[in-house]
């Protein structure tokens, strides 16, 4: 879970072979972003890739990964089910 602290802090997660990750581990977890990281990487310095980034790891974090909003998402599946 130390991915979700790493963006909580405004800081990149970087996972090699994020592309290898089964469909539902971390499903929560912004893996097409991550990919983009790795593949700019390659191309540019990483303080570039940080600025271009970190806002967008970030703004994903507040939106589905805090208290708040996975509570939100366990209520809306629960009223999924029941109907």
């Amino acid at each position: 879970m130390r991915h979700y602290e790493i963006m909580s802090n405004g800081c990149i997660p970087y996972f090699i072979d994020i592309e290898s990750c089964p469909k539902l581990t971390m499903f929560n977890f912004p893996k097409d972003l991550c990919k983009s990281v790795i593949d700019d990487l390659k191309n540019f310095k990483a303080v570039d890739v940080y600025s271009k980034y970190a806002d967008q790891f970030k703004l994903h974090f507040d939106n589905n990964n805090t208290t708040k909003a996975l509570a939100t998402y366990f209520i809306n599946t629960l009223s999924q089910i029941k109907n």
